[in-house]
């Protein structure tokens, strides 16, 4: 049996434990606005963490994702304690990428991602047909990056793609600048006789052309990463949408985060589809031209709205209500029991009954 100790990196909502697995535990705590608020949603991190364990599962055909361990077997080996029950995965290590990517399927004027469409008719960058009503549903979904800060009460950045583009480059020459100042290169079995360099096929996936620089390699799969990035999370939007749709769901929007495996392989990281990070909203009741009652993290970001705090920059975060929070806990479990057709009560008593179960062949119970 391991232990966990204290976590290696504690997020805004997230606790990272490291190892051979990175251990994530998505905790109660919450954040609107690039801060935390001063209270927990009860059974939020239980709630996420399984619905991103079914939706990764359930889009393993367009994407590897992070996951190593989801079962309680094995998460209580590598030291998950019993009160994390249901929180935690055993994840893929991975060098994550510095964006957020989100795909919107709607107009969301309410946003401040879509001034430039009132001021110009694009957003990051993609021009929009003129007149869009709110809330009305696009020709095609629309890729639009922007960057991830960690920082509490610094805000997400929206660029445009080929500003992701340009700092993407930046970002992979400096981080394969780090792995090769730290790879040890095995050169028993290569022609090189020793005398690898980055550019040598031990020390490279893909064998780059022979007159390409360092610099040029590390620009080309920076544009290579961005052209599969932009497609996939189209894919997976797509994908969500139609799923979504099956149990008169809308799925607005929503982001992804990626990072790149040991081989340099692009990977789904985080959470995927998730109140948190997708703004749903039911079909039964949606209207154009004006907005749409909530089944996420939205109706949280209004109630603290109506107390002018948008961030840090307004003061420190407000007290919120009990009753808020447990209205918060009640969406998220709807939405969870809408697209499963798993109420919360059932699957804490299944996580419950594997827990145990687990425990007791274990020997710690």
């Amino acid at each position: 049996m391991m232990n966990l100790g204290e976590p290696i990196r504690r997020g805004k909502v997230c606790d990272i434990y490291g190892g051979e697995y990175v251990i994530l535990d998505r905790t109660n705590r919450v954040s609107v606005f690039d801060s935390n608020l001063p209270i927990e949603i009860p059974h939020r991190g239980l709630i996420l963490n399984q619905m991103s364990i079914r939706w990764m599962k359930l889009t393993e055909n367009i994407i590897q994702n992070h996951l190593i361990a989801t079962d309680a077997h094995t998460l209580l080996i590598l030291g998950a304690k019993p009160e994390q029950m249901g929180r935690v995965v055993a994840a893929k290590p991975c060098y994550k990428l510095p964006f957020e990517f989100i795909v919107r399927g709607h107009y969301i004027p309410s946003s401040h991602s879509w001034d430039s469409y009132k001021e110009n008719g694009t957003i990051c960058g993609i021009g929009l047909p003129k007149g869009l009503k709110e809330s009305e549903k696009l020709t095609e979904p629309i890729f639009t990056p922007s960057t991830k800060e960690e920082d509490e009460g610094k805000h997400d950045r929206n660029i445009d793609y080929d500003e992701m583009v340009y700092l993407m480059k930046d970002y992979i020459y400096s981080l394969f600048s780090d792995i090769f100042e730290k790879e040890d290169v095995d050169c028993d079995e290569c022609d090189c006789k020793g005398g690898c360099d980055f550019m040598c096929c031990e020390a490279q996936v893909e064998s780059p052309d022979e007159e390409m620089s360092f610099e040029e390699f590390c620009d080309e799969f920076a544009e290579r990463l961005c052209e599969k990035i932009r497609d996939v999370s189209i894919q997976l939007y797509k994908f969500g949408y139609n799923y979504c749709q099956n149990s008169d769901i809308i799925m607005a929007d929503t982001k992804f985060e990626f990072g790149l495996d040991d081989d340099l392989n692009l990977t789904l990281i985080d959470e995927l589809f998730t109140p948190d990070s997708s703004r749903f909203w039911s079909a039964n009741a949606f209207e154009v031209g004006k907005p749409q009652k909530s089944m996420d993290k939205q109706f949280l970001r209004d109630y603290v709205s109506t107390l002018s705090w948008h961030g840090i920059e307004d003061g420190p975060a407000p007290e919120i209500p009990d009753y808020i929070a447990g209205n918060v806990s009640e969406i998220y479990a709807l939405i969870y029991q809408r697209l499963f057709f798993q109420s919360l009560n059932s699957l804490t008593e299944d996580l419950s009954f594997e827990w145990y179960a687990a425990e007791k062949e274990l020997g710690i119970k």
